[in-house]
Order: structure tokens, then sequence, then C-alpha cells
């Protein structure tokens, strides 16, 4: 019995009437890496399309419950946005007092939650005046420029 190399798989010789047998070769490490690739773009591809599937049939909604579904997936803005919203439409207002009463409710979030469920304008005046006071006090600055 005598083997050959040819290529990367080798071939035995039996006899002369058995002829050229070829060995099972394992594939090499390129090779693997190519097919579990190959194996895992064709397993996205199965997500994405689910995904895209799944998309075309909420479009496919009559108009009222596709607007039913979308209202329901959007956040209500949070405390500290709906804040800035009405902080910064307070025309008589520094800018540096904006800027500072931001900053704060920025650090405390609760501030700024009490801020936004106050219904009445003069209280929440009076709010934002004291919260001020409180941050120049702070910082040693006496004169508030409301």
């Amino acid at each position: 019995m005598t083997s050959a190399s040819h290529g990367k798989c080798k071939f035995s010789t039996l006899s002369s009437t058995e002829g050229w047998q070829k060995k099972p070769c394992a594939p090499s490490t390129s090779v693997q890496a190519q097919q579990e690739g190959s194996a895992a773009m064709s397993k996205l591809a199965g997500y994405v399309g689910d995904i895209s599937k799944s998309m075309t049939e909420t479009t496919a909604l009559p108009p009222s419950f596709a607007l039913l579904i979308s209202s329901q997936s959007q956040c209500p803005p949070s405390a500290l946005a709906q804040a800035t919203d009405i902080v910064h439409q307070l025309p008589d207002l520094s800018q540096n007092n904006k800027l500072d009463f931001l900053d704060y409710i920025l650090h405390n979030e609760h501030e700024a939650e009490m801020y936004i469920y106050m219904h009445d304008v003069d209280l929440r005046a009076g709010f934002l005046d004291r919260r001020l006071k409180e941050i120049h006090r702070g910082r040693g600055d006496m004169s508030v420029d409301l």
C-alpha cells in the first residue's frame, strides 16, 4: 500500500484492481469560517424578512388602527422637556435666569415635575422666583435679575 499527496487530500493505492480512492478531508479553517458566516447571514436575512413582513402588516391596517398604534408607541415628553419648553416661553425672564433655572431642574427632576404641574401662572412665577433666589444665594450672588 502506497500513498501519494495530491493537493490537500491524500490518495491511496491499494492494488491495481481497486484503483485510486479519495479520502475525505475536513474543510480548512477559512472555508469553515465562510460557511459559518454564510449561515449567519442567511439567518440574519430571515430575521430582516420577518421584521419587514410585520411592518408591512402593520401599515396594511385601516388608517384608524394605524393611527392608534402609532400614537401609543410615542412616549410623552419628560418633565424636564416640558419645563424647558415652559421656561423658554417666558418673555420677561433673562437668558441667564432661564439657564440657571434649567440647570437647577436638570439636577433636581422632582422640581421640574412640580413646576410643570403648577397650572396657575402666579404660583409658577412665585416658585421660579423662589428657586432663582436660592440658586443665586448659594452662589453668593444677591442680585436676582428677573
